[in-house]
């Protein structure tokens, strides 16, 4: 009786560590903390323990350097959204057609095929840059690449923002979900969409220089283990935004969602160039714009508000 207890205790002891190990997350390092040296110039994601660049130059910052610090570095200031560390690319780079910067690593385990996986990482928008986009995201990959042999711009991605990632104050949450189809060794981070099909707002000169701070990577077949937004992506329009009419000749209607105060509004050309700036003041009720000004094309509007940002594209006919 004793033998067949201590039995039934081992099973049940292997099932449970079968089970943590499933429910875990599968990025080692999956912060950046664990260093093997302190990074002291740029292009050093190579230094965080695991990681490296799949294309071009990505950075490395920990607290321990004093030329890529953290929170103060050339490239602006912000705390680690968790430990003393992170990663940060480029996801457009102006002068630069279709430049990107990728940072991948090898998984604890490959994916298993037919099986749901949860990804989450976050990202925040640097001082240093002069615009944002959107497609930031990730995508798996069966095998290791290097700047030798890049990870092409593939068009498509696993799991991808929708939404232009203007937060520079704080993290933003970027997550979904997808079901591997193949047994996927690495995961990889960046922009994976050309400029072409790559949206953007420009806050300063011409040309679109896009540079993210990345932390806190997690991809895990448990969703209890990443932490998830509410939809498939981190997005920012809710059903409740409504823009109308759309094409229009001279003005723009926008519904909010109720109690959510203006802080911004920018209407932005096609190709990333602020066209207005507009005081929200005279907004909080009649919530109508006069884009008569404008030349035909298509553009951007991006609607801050104290909880969110609301971006959607029109016409001017």
């Amino acid at each position: 009786m004793k033998r067949f207890l201590k039995n039934i205790l081992a099973l049940v002891s292997a099932l449970l560590v079968v089970e943590e190990i499933a429910a875990q997350n599968l990025v080692p390092n999956w912060s950046f903390e664990d260093t093997i040296i302190c990074p002291f110039t740029s292009g050093q994601i190579s230094v965080a323990a695991g990681w490296s660049s799949f294309r071009n130059t990505p950075d490395y910052f920990h607290a321990c350097s004093s030329t890529m610090g953290v929170p103060s570095n050339g490239s602006g200031f912000q705390n680690a959204a968790e430990g003393n560390a992170y990663g940060s690319f480029y996801s457009s780079a102006g002068y630069f057609p279709d430049y990107r910067e990728y940072i991948g690593k090898l998984l604890s385990t490959p994916l298993s095929p037919g099986t749901k996986y949860f990804i989450s990482i976050k990202v925040s928008l640097a001082d240093g840059g002069s615009c944002a986009t959107n497609r930031i995201g990730v995508i798996f990959a069966t095998h290791l690449f290097n700047q030798s042999t890049p990870f092409p711009i593939t068009n498509y991605s696993h799991v991808e923002c929708s939404d232009i990632i203007t937060t520079d104050t704080d993290w933003q949450l970027v997550s979904g979900s997808f079901t591997a189809d193949s047994q996927y060794s690495h995961i990889v981070i960046g922009n994976f969409f050309a400029d072409s099909i790559t949206d953007k707002i420009i806050f300063q000169g011409s040309q679109c220089f896009a540079y993210y701070y990345l932390d806190m990577i997690c991809v895990s077949p448990d969703s209890l283990e990443c932490e998830m937004s509410t939809g498939t992506n981190e997005s920012s329009n809710p059903k409740s935004f409504h823009l109308f009419p759309n094409p229009t000749t001279s003005h723009l209607h926008f519904t909010l969602p109720t109690q959510e105060t203006l802080q911004q509004i920018i209407i932005s050309t096609s190709d990333g160039r602020v066209a207005d700036v507009i005081d929200p003041s005279s907004y909080q009720i009649e919530k109508e714009i006069n884009v008569g000004h404008l030349n035909a094309g298509f553009y951007l509007l991006q609607i801050k508000t104290a909880s969110a940002v609301f971006v959607s594209r029109f016409i001017k006919l």
